[in-house]
């Protein structure tokens, strides 16, 4: 009896090792419209027979200004190796105490001590998105919320400056405005001002800018390196929200998309145009404009181009070139500015953003087997027939077309699977 508890403790004690719980922030969207930004935990656990159930706990939802209470939500999970992570893959009807069963799809990535999640949950009509973890987006990129110093959270201008000149910059440069750009589902948008500054015999023009990074002013000449904006994961200042001056990153976007409305105030023919930079790092330190070779970054986006835009909004969609693949990503410094050149332009430019976003591409050009191509391979179709002998996993080729898709395969009892994602997991793909 005793060997039989014994076994009995052992074997629980298995069952119950792979239990874990993630602390995070839970962003909620009903419809597109953002409903719910706050922090959650999420548990994911491993059963018996070796798959997983990701438990969404006391989960609820914001309509009409009164707290829909859903309850628990149990998820069961098929996994996925991927490396030294797992991906877990749902896509079902799931029994919801308060709401009956209900269709959900999850894609979930578990690695070392994160787990970031997509979550579509379809109920009465409704599309509800749920998204856990961060370090795929900008926070605020829709600049709907706004701090004490009227700068975006999460973003950073004028208002929190520091360096040698900082007295004489502090300006209110980036400040919230309700022109939104078209179908925007947001009440305001970003309006970032350039200004003129006077010194003891001399003005310079201070371009409006805007960073998730913080603005260094270091210098009274306008085009010194020393006025920069900049990042370092190892800087423990904080801003007046209690927020870092840097934003992490764990994805590999293919893209920046951003709505821009530009107006110079007195029109350049030789500095016309606005800017919008993006560079993905390795956390270390790194500045714009560079000071130097810089060899930790892993990715840039750059539009110096920006030209008026005559009262009207535009979507920019700029490129991310991968400079160094090997680097890998650990924080993204976005700077937006009123004029390409330092202290160029006039004194009274505007430059309107709205709805800034990373784009993940999502999409499949071909499969292979040991050097076989399936046969009439279409992106949309899902199962095939395919004869080859004594294939492995490593067997199977993808050929897919966005910079970080994720891509896990097996076979079993003669049956090869494939899970094809994006790099933020927004959109995947099983293919058999």
């Amino acid at each position: 009896m005793k060997r039989f508890f014994t076994t009995l403790f052992i074997a629980l004690g298995a069952f119950t090792a792979f239990a874990k719980t993630y602390t995070g922030r839970l962003v909620v969207t009903v419809n597109g419209e953002t409903l719910s930004n706050k922090t959650a935990s999420i548990d994911v656990d491993q059963q018996g027979d070796g798959s997983y159930t990701l438990s969404l706990k006391n989960f609820s939802i914001s309509l009409s200004g009164q707290e829909l209470n859903i309850g628990t939500i149990n998820i069961p999970a098929t996994p996925y190796a991927l490396g030294n992570a797992r991906l877990l893959q749902a896509n079902r009807n799931v029994p919801i105490s308060s709401l009956g069963n209900v269709p959900i799809n999850l894609l979930a990535q578990e690695s070392g001590d994160k787990l970031h999640a997509n979550i579509d949950i379809n109920f009465n009509g409704m599309t509800i998105k749920v998204v856990f973890g961060e370090g795929y987006q900008v926070p605020n990129s829709n600049f709907e919320t706004f701090g004490a110093s009227q700068e975006p959270n999460r973003w950073h201008s004028f208002q929190s400056v520091t360096g040698s000149f900082a007295n004489s910059a502090k300006t209110d440069a980036a400040i919230s405005s309700d022109q939104t750009r078209p179908g925007s589902m947001g009440k305001s948008c970003v309006l970032i001002k350039s200004r003129e500054i006077d010194f003891f015999f001399f003005s310079v023009i201070a371009n409006g800018t805007l960073t998730t990074g913080r603005l260094n002013a270091g210098s009274s000449t306008a085009s010194n390196a020393k006025n920069n904006s900049f990042l370092d994961l190892a800087n423990k200042d904080k801003d007046g929200n209690g927020d870092p001056f840097y934003t992490e990153l764990s994805g590999r976007p293919d893209s920046l998309s951003l709505w821009v409305k530009f107006k110079q105030g007195k029109p350049s023919a030789d500095h016309p145009y606005a800017t919008a930079k993006a560079v993905i790092t390795d956390g270390t330190y790194y500045q714009l404009p560079e000071d130097k070779t810089y060899k930790n970054k892993m990715a840039e986006a750059i539009n110096n181009e920006i030209a008026d835009t005559k009262g009207e909004w535009k979507r920019l969609s700029i490129p991310f070139s991968y400079v160094n693949n090997s680097i890998a990503p650990k924080a993204i410094l976005v700077t937006l500015s009123t004029n390409t050149d330092a202290g160029k332009g006039s004194g009274s430019d505007e430059l309107y953003v709205d709805d800034l976003e990373l784009v993940y591409n999502f999409g499949v050009e071909g499969i292979s087997i040991k050097g076989q191509a399936l046969a009439n391979f279409a992106e949309n179709t899902t199962e095939y027939t395919h004869v080859v002998g004594n294939a492995t996993a490593n067997d199977i080729t993808v050929k897919t077309k966005g910079q970080g898709m994720l891509v896990a395969k097996t076979i079993e009892n003669g049956k090869a699977t494939v899970l094809v994602a994006s790099n933020d997991l927004s959109k995947y793909r099983l293919y058999t």
